[in-house]
């Protein structure tokens, strides 16, 4: 309860800190078209109906599996658990999952990288939003790997890639093979440390027109701490605080580091 008392408390503290999502005030033209055009959230339309009907099914998947455990941000303290509990804790909102498919779908930056599978759910629409580019997500687990692989397969998006194993073994073969990144979506570990290292192993491989998007960022204080080193990193010339998400933008037209916090 500590955790969630925790969050409530950054949350209200996010809520008198940050602007409005109107973009009164924004003097960047870039801002100024994500707040007004991007942000917005839609609603459910038919594009979402796949991933929505995979995260229906999942939700009620009582198949039992054991867990192979290699990140930080689960809750779950048994190894031998079922897909729907799984899926209740770990896959990404709708909401949340429209918010990344309007971003790729708006500013097709290129190639996408997904640090956390999961089952797939908010790998559907990532690959929905950018049929034209590749999406490659990375999964520790074999069982759920296994199972996001199959759905891939069936439900036809051949623009997916997914990479089985450990992250720490797998993102530098991974950011070799594709050389440049356009949108990543770090989704993988909700420590500081391995979030640090991959944030840092991905701006290898970022350009101008990067999204790096990270979830979580006020999971806990290893969680803030890491958002707050990436923010003063040289090389990061924006960020978008959205508390549930953390945006990090590479674009040279910020002459000085602009950090803004926007309710959403």
């Amino acid at each position: 309860m500590m955790d969630a008392y925790r969050q409530i408390r950054q949350y209200i503290r996010h809520w008198h800190r940050s602007a409005n999502s109107k973009g009164h005030g924004v003097h960047s033209p870039f801002l100024f078209d994500f707040i007004t055009r991007v942000l917005p959230d839609t609603g459910h339309g038919p594009q979402f109906s796949l991933p929505e009907t995979y995260r229906k099914e999942l939700l009620s998947d009582r198949t039992g599996f054991s867990r192979v455990e290699l990140g930080g941000g689960s809750r779950l303290a048994s190894k031998t658990i079922t897909v729907q509990s799984v899926a209740k804790r770990s896959l990404q909102t709708a909401r949340w999952s429209r918010l990344l498919y309007r971003i790729l779908h708006q500013y097709q930056p290129g190639s996408v990288l997904e640090l956390g599978t999961s089952f797939g759910v908010t790998t559907q629409y990532l690959a929905l939003a950018a049929p034209s580019q590749t999406v490659y997500t990375l999964e520790g687990d074999p069982f759920i790997a296994r199972q996001a692989q199959e759905r891939f397969r069936r439900d036809g998006l051949q623009n997916v890639r997914l990479v089985e194993g450990n992250m720490d073994q797998t993102l530098a073969p991974t950011l070799a093979n594709m050389q440049s990144v356009g949108m990543a979506w770090l989704d993988g570990n909700h420590r500081l440390e391995p979030t640090l290292r991959y944030f840092d192993q991905v701006l290898e491989c970022v350009h101008n027109d990067s999204w790096v998007v990270l979830d979580d960022i006020y999971w806990s204080p290893e969680m803030q701490a890491a958002w707050h080193q990436i923010q003063a990193n040289p090389r990061v010339r924006c960020t978008i605080d959205l508390f549930r998400l953390g945006i990090v933008l590479f674009r040279t037209e910020f002459h000085e580091p602009t950090h803004i916090r926007l309710r959403h």
